[in-house]
C-alpha cells in the first residue's frame, strides 16, 4: 500500500484491488505466472501496535514445470518510488510467516510499481560475514516494461486495465483500442458499466491519456457522462480543460506557422507552455495577437509587454 498517499492514490489503491479481486488469476497468468488461487487471506498484521495491511494476500498453488505447490502469494501496488520498500516487503514477509503461514507454505511476493518515473527501488539485500550470511529477494513487475499489445487484446476487461498501465508507445491504433473496450463495456449493467468507464479514466488520468479517452468516449455517445459520476468528475474537468488548452494552443500555432513560414519552432514552445499552465487568458491573447501581428517579433513583445 502506497506510503504517504494522498485522496487520489487512495482510489489508484482502491482501483487497483478490484481489478485483482474480480480477475487475479488471469491477471497473474497473463503476466506469467500460473497459479490456482483459493481464498483470500482478509488480515490487518498488527503487532506492537504496528499495524500492516497487505494490498493483495492469497492462498493457492503455484504450477511448476515439477508440479504444483502450496503457496501464499503476497501483491503489493506502488505508483511512486519508496526508499525503504525493501524493508517494507521484508517486514510483511516476515509478519506472515509469524502471524499467518500455520501451514509453512513458501511465500510469493511481487511489487507491482505503475508509476511514470523511472523504478530506483531496491528488491534484493544480502550480507555475509564471518560465515554468518542473509538473502532476501522478491519479485518487481514494472509495467514500463511490458507491452500492452497483447493484455488489451484480451478477452478479459481487468486485463484490459492491466494494458492500460503498461507500455502504451507500440500499441497499434491506440484509439482504436480504447474503442474497443468501451464497446466491451457498453453491454454491461449500468453499474458495473459505469465502475468499468470510472476504471479507465483514473487509469488514463495516470497515464496521460485522458483527452484520447475522452475523445473516443464522447464519439460514441455514451449515455452516462462523466461528468455526473463522483470518483471520475474532477479528472474529467481536469481532461476537458487540457483539451480545450491544447486546442486552442494548436490553432496558435497553426495560423503562426501559415503566416510565417520561416518561424523557428523554438519559438513556438512557449506556446505549449501556456497550454500546459491552462492559462487560456494568454492564450486568448496569444490567439487574437497572431492574426493581428506583423512579424513574430511583434508577436511576441505584445503577449509578453
Amino acid at each position: 500500500m502506497d506510503a504517504h498517499r494522498s485522496h487520489p492514490k487512495f482510489k489508484f489503491d482502491t482501483l487497483l484491488k478490484s481489478i485483482f479481486e474480480h480477475s487475479a488469476k488471469e491477471i497473474l497468468n497473463a503476466l506469467g505466472f500460473h497459479f490456482t488461487l483459493e481464498e483470500p487471506i482478509r488480515s490487518e498484521l498488527a503487532e506492537l501496535s504496528q499495524k500492516l495491511v497487505p494490498d493483495y494476500l492469497y492462498r493457492g498453488t503455484l504450477e511448476t514445470q515439477n508440479g504444483t505447490e502450496s503457496c501464499i502469494i503476497h501483491m503489493e501496488f506502488q505508483r511512486t518510488n519508496d526508499p525503504k520498500m525493501l524493508f517494507r516487503m521484508g517486514e510483511y514477509l516476515f509478519r506472515i510467516h509469524r502471524m499467518i503461514n500455520t501451514q509453512n507454505y513458501k511465500i510469493i511476493q511481487f511489487l507491482l510499481y505503475f508509476g511514470n518515473e523511472k523504478n530506483t527501488m531496491r528488491n534484493e539485500w544480502e550480507q555475509s560475514i564471518d560465515g554468518c550470511s542473509v538473502s532476501y529477494r522478491f519479485n518487481v513487475i514494472d509495467t514500463k516494461r511490458i507491452d500492452a499489445e497483447p493484455f488489451l487484446n484480451d478477452t478479459n476487461l481487468d486485463v484490459n486495465l492491466l494494458g492500460f498501465l503498461c507500455n502504451l508507445n507500440r500499441v497499434n491504433d491506440f484509439l482504436g483500442k480504447i474503442k474497443e473496450y468501451l464497446n466491451k463495456i457498453g453491454n454491461k449493467q449500468s453499474d458495473e458499466m459505469r465502475e468499468y468507464l470510472a476504471k479507465l479514466l483514473v487509469i488514463a488520468d495516470l497515464k496521460g491519456f485522458t483527452n484520447q479517452m475522452l475523445e473516443v468516449y464522447e464519439k460514441m455517445g455514451f449515455e452516462v457522462k462523466l461528468e455526473e459520476l463522483p470518483l471520475t468528475n474532477k479528472i474529467y474537468q481536469k481532461g476537458k480543460a487540457e483539451g480545450k488548452a491544447e486546442g486552442k494552443a494548436e490553432d496558435i500555432k497553426k495560423i503562426l506557422r501559415k503566416r510565417f513560414p520561416d518561424i523557428d519552432i523554438t519559438d513556438l514552445e512557449f506556446i505549449d507552455e501556456l497550454a500546459m499552465q491552462q492559462n487560456m487568458k494568454k492564450l486568448d491573447q496569444a490567439l487574437l495577437l497572431s492574426i493581428e501581428a506583423n512579424n513574430i517579433q511583434e508577436f511576441q513583445e505584445k503577449l509578453n509587454g
